[in-house]
């Protein structure tokens, strides 16, 4: 419930029988800052941000005109830039995205326990599931956290048989029981990485960029571990990522498997998006770099502060399968885990990843001539199943699998087909590379 004069929040929860009520009362001091991010968000200019403000406490455009020595005519004109720039038609809606947003913020009041404590170089992972899985390695400056699902058996069968995982947006590279038991059937070891800025990996540094750095980092984490023809997997907003990779080297591989991928939205302009997150995606604002980083920031400010548990439910919401997986604690803690994965260590990751929606990388998908298998969910929320669809027929060496009743959800809820293809593309691999010698 929303109060219409102060902007408050009032939060009714019940998780795992335990009542809540939680409220917010944004300060004063919060609309402060939120100007401040919007006018690096939107690119507002430094006039722009003075007339906002004062607009923020209720000013009229004469009043705002009278106290700036501005003509109302440049005072409109000012404020209708600064509507087009918000994405608002009016003063109004305007007041209410600072009010939404600095409720949001409200929620974090001072760091919590856990974030006082987590440091580079500290012992402790926050974001982590399932701690003992996790692995830290120095190279440098640098600080690169990745997961490590071994084989049980010691010593492995041969031939080892490895996976190279490429994580999601806002889920980290932990996997759930079932998943972990379904690959160790298979005979698969896993190394997930995390990407620059997610958990604990330092950011990519500014002269290397951002996927450089990511396929840099994964490739040296799997000679470390000696992976020598690992089967990519491609998860989520993975996907960007894991064709560079396949493209940098192409004979370190035995395939991709595309598991619920994020695929460029350009390949299918005239594609008609499915739910609340396509249409976001699609729209033509998301085109707008300042526009981008504003979402971008709204949405990171809304995982971190209390809405975490609402953008899984609505992930969950068009697939019955995937709403019976949030109801088991493993998938739903590795889920919470992902998100925590994302925001305990800065926008940048998070920035970088959903960049790919502006940009247009169909050639990368084009140039993929790895043995490909495309799985998909097909009430996919995010990636229409046409698109994904689109993606495979565009590859010289893919096939597209579609999962009925299934969202985004494919890695936890089916997690056997998923290591079925693994296995498909690997054997395959291994059975060429023998002929050929």
């Amino acid at each position: 419930m929303r109060s219409a004069i102060d902007g408050a929040y009032v939060a009714l929860t019940r998780p795992a029988g335990l009542d809540a009520v939680a409220v917010t009362l944004p300060a004063t001091t919060w609309t402060a800052r939120i100007a401040g991010i919007l006018q690096r968000s939107l690119g507002l200019t430094r006039s722009e941000r003075e007339v906002f403000e004062l607009m923020l406490t209720g000013k009229s455009n004469v009043e705002i005109s009278h106290k700036r020595h501005r003509s109302i005519d440049t005072v409109k004109s000012q404020t209708r830039s600064i509507f087009r720039k918000l994405g608002v038609s009016s003063r109004v809606e305007a007041v209410q995205v600072v009010k939404d947003i600095a409720s949001l913020a409200a929620f974090s009041g001072a760091p919590s326990a856990a974030e006082a404590q987590y440091a580079p170089g500290s012992e402790t992972l926050p974001f982590a599931h399932d701690p003992s899985v996790w692995r830290r390695l120095r190279i440098g400056e640098r600080r690169i956290g990745y997961v490590h699902y071994p084989l049980e058996d010691d010593p492995p069968a041969y031939p080892r048989r490895q996976i190279l995982l490429f994580h999601g947006l806002a889920q980290g590279p932990e996997l759930s029981k079932r998943t972990r038991r379904a690959f160790f059937r298979a005979g698969f070891e896993l190394i997930g990485v995390s990407k620059p800025g997610y958990g604990a990996s330092s950011g990519a540094p500014s002269d290397a960029g951002y996927l450089a750095t990511c396929v840099a980092d994964a490739h040296h984490i799997a000679k470390i571990h000696g992976f020598e023809r690992p089967v990519i997997l491609a998860h989520l907003f993975g996907a960007h990522a894991a064709l560079k990779y396949c493209r940098a080297y192409p004979f370190d591989i035995s395939g991709i498997v595309f598991c619920s991928s994020y695929f460029p939205l350009q390949m299918a302009a005239d594609l008609q998006p499915l739910g609340a997150l396509q249409k976001l995606a699609t729209s033509r604002g998301i085109a707008s770099r300042a526009t981008h980083s504003f979402i971008v920031n709204a949405g990171f400010a809304y995982l971190r502060y209390g809405g975490a548990q609402r953008y899984l439910k609505a992930l969950a919401e068009q697939s019955p399968s995937d709403r019976e997986a949030l109801q088991d604690d493993d998938i739903f803690g590795v889920l919470q885990a992902g998100i925590r994965h994302v925001t305990q260590n800065g926008r940048s990751a998070f920035l970088n990843d959903s960049g790919a929606s502006r940009g247009d990388w169909t050639a990368l998908v084009e140039e993929n001539t790895a043995p490909s298998i495309v799985l998909h969910g097909q009430s996919d929320p995010a990636v229409n199943s046409r698109l994904a669809r689109f993606a495979a027929e565009r590859m010289r060496r893919a096939r597209y699998e579609e999962v009925p009743e299934v969202g985004q959800q494919l890695l936890h809820v089916v997690p056997e087909m998923v290591a079925a293809a693994c296995a498909e593309l690997f054997e395959h691999t291994r059975q060429n590379t023998a002929n050929i010698a």
